[in-house]
């Protein structure tokens, strides 16, 4: 029977949800009458609230605006599930792990998944240290960045094979965690979604075979509008032509290469800037910066600039600078720098940009 690893909740390290043995009012059951920490009573009632209604509330990360409700048929969900699980190649029995929260699109469809998968899901508190999920091996994994840098860094980083395929997903990566992830051949992919589709609807590959473009899964197709921004749709799912803030480049109606969002656009002297793209041609040059964002700031002569914030007491070096001017376009180049102490950041470790316009 699906089980609980220890009673106590201050020592809760898992929530197991056995699927490929037993029903969900089993699964419940099971759980019934046990002191449990917050992070598993909520996955719980989430699991119990999916199997009684038609229809299921999520709400937007708060990233560029306030958090907002959607509604979801449960049966578009499941079928986006069955996406996943096909992408993924996940059978009856797999084992996952889930260390996000389930207040969220992501954590919401990892359990929907390991449902209809009939996986085994284990469930742990959402925390940046995994060490102690460490003495289990998984088929699959959902996290974030922050996550795997730790696992990463650590003198024992082969420890990330131990996740199987991994699903990441929540903020932007740097140059030097993909080159880590590539250097222990980890099957791992990178989502590109909102709330609004259900979680991911493209991956792109990031090891051990790197790839630029994100790719869509089964059913979805993507066109633009006049300004670039993405269109998405998928008709089996109920999504009829979704435009986003994303501005993209198409190679067909299935792959794509993100440049950046509107809402972030930088218009200088005429000439649109996104500011998401410039940031990862400085993170290859300088792979281990410390945490940093470009942003649009007013300017008499061009309108508006570019400026590069970094986190904590860091400024570049003279030489540094230098360097940016050698390998960036002139208009790419930032023309200012500030420091922030701390960024404000989402749950799920996306920085909030409008904070700093």
């Amino acid at each position: 029977m699906s089980k609980i690893m220890n009673n106590a909740h201050t020592e809760l390290k898992f929530l197991i949800l056995d699927f490929s043995q037993h029903t969900v009012q089993e699964v419940l059951s099971a759980n019934t009458g046990i002191d449990l920490p917050h992070w598993a009573i909520e996955v719980l009632s989430f699991l119990s609230d999916f199997v009684v209604h038609d229809y299921v509330s999520c709400f937007t990360s708060g990233t560029t605006g306030p958090a907002k409700e959607i509604r979801f048929e449960t049966k578009q969900l499941i079928a986006g599930a069955n996406n996943t699980l096909s992408f993924f190649d996940l059978q009856k029995g797999d084992v996952a792990l889930l260390p996000l929260s389930c207040s969220f699109i992501a954590g919401k469809m990892m359990v929907v998944r390991a449902l209809v998968g009939r996986l085994i899901l284990y469930v742990t508190a959402p925390a940046l240290d995994l060490s102690k999920v460490l003495e289990k091996k998984f088929d699959f994994s959902v996290l974030i960045p922050s996550q795997i840098i730790p696992l990463l860094a650590s003198e024992n980083s082969e420890i990330i094979t131990q996740f199987g395929q991994i699903l990441l997903g929540g903020s932007a990566l740097s140059e030097s965690l993909v080159k880590d992830l590539m250097r222990h051949k980890v099957a791992a992919w990178l989502s590109f979604g909102m709330t609004e589709t259900m979680s991911h609807f493209a991956l792109r590959q990031l090891s051990p075979v790197p790839h630029s473009r994100y790719v869509c899964l089964k059913g979805f197709e993507i066109s633009q509008d006049y300004n670039g921004q993405l269109l998405v749709k998928n008709d089996s799912l109920g999504i009829a032509e979704m435009q986003t803030n994303d501005v993209v480049k198409i190679f067909n109606d299935r792959s794509f290469i993100w440049l950046g969002r509107s809402d972030n656009m930088v218009n200088s002297a005429g000439i649109k800037l996104y500011p998401e793209t410039i940031e990862q041609r400085i993170k290859v040059l300088y792979p281990d910066l410390v945490p940093f964002i470009i942003q649009g700031v007013s300017d008499d002569k061009l309108g508006q600039k570019l400026a590069l914030y970094f986190e904590g007491d860091f400024f570049l070096t003279p030489e540094a600078l230098l360097v940016l001017k050698e390998h960036l376009p002139p208009y790419e180049c930032p023309r200012t720098y500030f420091s922030v102490n701390k960024f404000d950041r989402t749950l799920t470790g996306k920085i909030i940009r409008k904070k700093y316009n």
